[in-house]
């Protein structure tokens, strides 16, 4: 089976400086990956280079079988930032419904199709309820659950999550992330978090980041190790003994 992601020798230079040193990371199909690592570390830059957004400096890339700029279409993406405004006059289903651009057969109207599509992910990420909800209205863990449609909205076969749960408490970050264990029966998931207990109970494998690459199994990660990555002591916080 291909896999997912396949990169070798990967930098990425911004302003001067190389924000991604000799990268390499084999995703297989059908994985959850994690990847963790301290601010600045390069989590952002590397999900957006591998969806081709940003140009590498060096290196090899190939996302679903090749170069990101040919099958990009075929992921699905939620960015850190939502580029919009919260007040934007637009209900959920039209957000959603946004995410079939491209993928769409007319380029005049959304058809029958695209909306089966739209009320499937509506389904999925269970905001059915929410449809006609104008986007102001929502909560944070209600938002991200429609980004989360939106970016499923073009049928991905891998769906890429930056920090999908920040600024949500730990009661709508477990039913995220359950939630995302769940589309990872149909696709690959790579999900950036800075929450190492939800990321290590969820994923298969944890990629750590800090301009270079290390992976890890989803075994507890030692003081040390995190010490390493963060560059200063850090301490884990057990979210299910406070459930």
């Amino acid at each position: 089976m291909t896999d997912a992601i396949a990169v070798t020798g990967l930098t990425v230079r911004l302003d001067g400086v190389d924000v991604l040193e000799a990268i390499d990371l084999a995703v297989p199909s059908g994985e959850f990956l994690g990847l963790v690592g301290p601010n600045g570390g390069g989590k952002s830059v590397l999900i957006k280079t591998l969806l081709g957004l940003i140009p590498a400096r060096s290196g090899r890339i190939q996302l679903l079988g090749g170069p990101p700029q040919r099958t990009r279409h075929r992921a699905g993406y939620v960015p850190q930032y939502a580029a919009f405004r919260r007040d934007f006059p637009i209900s959920v289903r039209e957000v959603v419904l946004t995410g079939r651009l491209g993928r769409t057969s007319s380029r005049l109207r959304y058809t029958r199709a695209d909306h089966a599509v739209v009320q499937r992910c509506l389904a999925d990420t269970e905001i059915e309820g929410l449809a006609r909800r104008p986007l102001g209205a929502l909560s944070g863990g209600e938002l991200q659950r429609v980004l989360i449609a939106r970016a499923l909205a073009c049928e991905p076969e891998i769906i890429f999550l930056d920090e999908p749960t920040a600024n949500v408490d730990p009661r709508v970050e477990r039913d995220l992330f359950q939630l995302l264990r769940d589309l990872n029966r149909r696709m690959t998931v790579v999900v950036v978090s800075h929450d190492l207990a939800f990321v290590t109970d969820y994923a298969q494998r944890v990629a750590c980041l800090n301009r270079r690459l290390a992976c890890h199994s989803t075994v507890p990660l030692s003081g040390d190790q995190l010490a390493e990555l963060y560059g200063h002591p850090v301490r884990a916080i057990d979210h299910h003994s406070h459930a």
